[in-house]
């Protein structure tokens, strides 16, 4: 069996990586000493019994939980949802929890109608993990593209549904089976119809349909779910944004 090349060999990786960082240490303390930072050679202590096993390396990812995140005030004001998420991760290099994702957010300068900001931030993340953008972890999210293609592939094998009770489902309801992703070749109204339907009674703005549909003219998005709203295949929320079913409000008795 063929050896490792040095390129895929962790032991070898690790040892490179000590050395690098005893070769640091060592240039420090001849700095210090050359201006006397030690004090008298008496004074210094004893090294003898130092253990270099002990410096491991930490990852270039990730940073301390509860790290502050720096960012210029207001840098989200213009920017969408998605995209607000997706730099404040960038910046904070660390698993972020929901609640930290919502003060960052906030904190930043990003604009909402929403008067249920919290349940949309949320909404906004798991289409972001649909979109292969963003990982689950129990103690948070974090930016898929920071970690290897061998984990992000079996994150999304573990999130998938058993595909022999999805198929007995489909069988037996009237309607067509919902999709992940809109095809392109549809029109824009059938596109905007399909992502709503595959995300059953979220509220969607029309600027976070159109980062999730690809689609560069929000404009566009309004007037199609203007035409949807009125042949009854959406309902326009009270908070601003579109959901797939018409909220019905029980009547007065």
């Amino acid at each position: 069996m063929a050896s490792e090349t040095p390129e895929k060999d962790g032991f070898l990786a690790m040892i490179n990586a000590k050395i690098a960082a005893l070769e640091a240490l060592r240039a420090s303390y001849l700095a210090a000493l050359s201006v006397g930072a030690f004090g008298q050679a008496a004074d210094l202590t004893d090294l003898s019994n130092f253990n270099p096993a002990s410096i491991v390396p930490t990852s270039p990812r990730q940073t301390a939980p509860g790290a502050p995140v720096d960012l210029p005030t207001g840098v989200f004001r213009s920017k969408s949802m998605a995209a607000s998420i997706r730099m404040y991760l960038e910046a904070a290099r660390r698993k972020l929890t929901l609640p930290e994702i919502v003060s960052g957010l906030k904190e930043y300068g990003l604009q909402s109608s929403a008067k249920d900001f919290d349940r949309t931030v949320n909404s906004t993340l798991h289409r972001l993990k649909e979109m292969g953008d963003l990982l689950p972890f129990k103690d948070g999210w974090d930016l898929a593209s920071s970690y290897p293609e061998s984990l992000r592939k079996r994150l999304s094998q573990e999130a998938k549904p058993s595909r022999k009770s999805k198929t007995k489902k489909k069988a037996k309801a009237p309607v067509a089976p919902r999709v992940a992703a809109a095809p392109k070749e549809l029109t824009l109204d059938q596109r905007i119809q399909a992502f709503m339907g595959a995300h059953f009674m979220q509220i969607f703005t029309p600027q976070e349909l159109a980062d999730a549909i690809k689609e560069a003219n929000p404009k566009m998005i309004g007037m199609a779910l203007g035409r949807l709203a009125a042949r009854g295949k959406i309902a326009k929320h009270k908070d601003g944004g579109y959901i797939t079913k018409p909220i019905e409000h029980p009547k007065a008795g």
